[in-house]
């Protein structure tokens, strides 16, 4: 049975519309009763997922590199300066690349076509049907009602009432709905859904794996034998620079060549780790070719966990996405102790602290000390000597103290963010479930006692900038009207 309160409210003489609570009734009803239709064998209800948000299955499975090419247009400059290739030959590679990009996008869109003929079964249980049939007479009777008060004068014009009339003789059509779409929701089957899905992405793998080796058996017999073997680190290289922003942990995008930019002036001591950061970048960039398949094993995890309609099973596979994303960061984090060993002590400490800062923003976030120390040297006008020389020895004791608490708070701190991101991953498959049967996880907290400690130290090194710069200046200062981030006053920080 398709119904609609539309088609049963038409009967209603026009003055019963013109008064606006009534029409605001109407409009109530459609649209709670636009749920019940979804449980009609359509074209349209089996576009749409639990609370009526399924988008199409492009969205099922989390992102974890499967639909992007693994080289693109962009990379010609490197790949023309990592092969050493002659002037007169990058044409050919650009017009190999392009055509390789083509493939990929045409080969892509086949896929994501094919995917999206991929939809859930609305389900039609005999519960579903039977709160149908009771919303809509429960609608009948509510019309019926409120057409025969309204003709005998009950109200008489006086809205008021007549609104709170209305509002108490659809709370019981509200409740009728509210359970027809926990029933349409809990009989929405997603099992076949994921099962063809997998299908089609296995088929859609081994296409992109046939489309990249056709493109490198094409380098192959392009480049010359000193050429070809320098692909292999080439390749690295930009599977380096095109994935390594694309991390999801704390610090799975941490680029320490470019901290070190930014943390340290001196070309000389940046020139001191130079080694160390070309070694950690080829080998960041083959953990990121390595792990490809990796990923693509989770996401059959995840499709099996929808097929089997498991929902554990789907968070065990969100707590394995994590595992392959913390090897690249730990990696990345183990070389941060050797690169600031190469420096001297000062460019050491600002190096370190701008790791930190970025990995670990939570621990930072809750001072106020280090903005209010930048803003207090750029201060006009600008500080005496010798205040400028004390400010800078309580910058580098806030900077050593602070390291000291990282090395003490590290690892707490980073298996906490791997389990944010589980429950992240826990919410976006909450609605192939039924409703509230993936188990909450706990990705805890920083303890009140560390907080606390951050927060008397911070409070404590703010009155000693006080002292140094005086009242006038340390009053113009961001941090000294501002609670740190993640106290009471400020609120709870990430």
């Amino acid at each position: 049975m398709s119904w609609s309160p539309i088609l049963i409210l038409r009967n209603v003489r026009p003055s019963f519309f013109s008064i606006p609570c009534l029409c605001c009734m109407a409009i109530m009803m459609s649209n709670s009763t636009s749920v019940m239709a979804q449980s009609q064998p359509s074209e349209q209800s089996t576009s749409r997922a639990r609370g009526g948000r399924f988008e199409g299955v492009s969205h099922v499975l989390p992102k974890m590199g499967q639909d992007r090419p693994r080289f693109i247009s962009g990379n010609l400059p490197e790949m023309i300066e990592g092969l050493e290739l002659e002037p007169e030959n990058s044409p050919v590679l650009e017009l190999m690349l392009g055509q390789y990009e083509e493939s990929f996008q045409n080969a892509k869109s086949d896929y994501l076509l094919e995917a999206s003929t991929l939809t859930p079964d609305p389900g039609d249980s005999e519960e579903v049907k039977a709160k149908q049939v009771a919303a809509a007479d429960e609608l009948k009777r509510i019309r019926k009602d409120m057409q025969k008060r309204f003709r005998e004068g009950e109200w008489d014009g006086d809205q008021a009432r007549m609104k709170q009339a209305i509002d108490e003789a659809s709370q019981s059509l509200v409740q009728q709905v509210l359970e027809l779409q926990r029933a349409q929701e809990n009989a929405i089957d997603y099992t076949q859904m994921f099962r063809e899905y997998q299908e089609v992405l296995d088929r859609w793998l081994v296409n992109r794996a046939a489309i990249e080796s056709e493109f490198e058996d094409q380098l192959a017999v392009f480049l010359n034998q000193d050429q070809l073997a320098r692909w292999q680190q080439v390749k690295r290289q930009l599977i380096f620079a095109n994935e390594l922003d694309r991390g999801l942990l704390a610090g799975e995008s941490l680029d320490l060549e470019l901290v070190l930019e930014e943390s340290v002036e001196d070309d000389q001591q940046r020139m001191l780790a130079a080694d160390l950061i070309s070694r950690w970048r080829l080998e960041a960039g083959e953990l990121l070719l390595m792990r490809s398949s990796d990923f693509m094993d989770v996401a059959r995890r995840y499709l099996r966990a929808g097929e089997e309609a498991d929902p554990q099973a789907w968070l065990d596979a969100a707590a394995q996405e994590a595992r392959v994303r913390q090897v690249l960061r730990d990696h990345t984090l183990s070389y941060v102790q050797s690169i600031a060993d190469a420096l001297d002590p000062q460019s050491s400490v600002a190096f370190r602290e701008k790791v930190y800062m970025d990995v670990l923003d939570s621990l930072y976030r809750t001072t106020r000390i280090f903005r209010s120390i930048d803003a207090a040297m750029k201060q006009r006008p600008l500080l005496e000597r010798s205040q400028l020389e004390s400010v800078e020895l309580l910058q580098l004791e806030a900077s050593e103290w602070m390291l000291d608490r990282v090395i003490d708070l590290e690892r707490a701190l980073l298996e906490q963010d791997m389990s944010r991101f589980v429950a992240g991953r826990r919410a976006e498959g909450q609605e192939f479930f039924r409703r509230g049967s993936i188990p909450m996880t706990d990705w805890g907290k920083q303890s009140a006692e560390s907080r606390q400690q951050i927060r008397d130290w911070d409070a404590a090194m703010m009155g000693r900038l006080k002292e140094i710069i005086g009242d006038v200046r340390y009053t113009r200062l961001p941090g000294a009207r501002s609670a740190p981030s993640g106290s009471r006053r400020g609120g709870p920080g990430r």
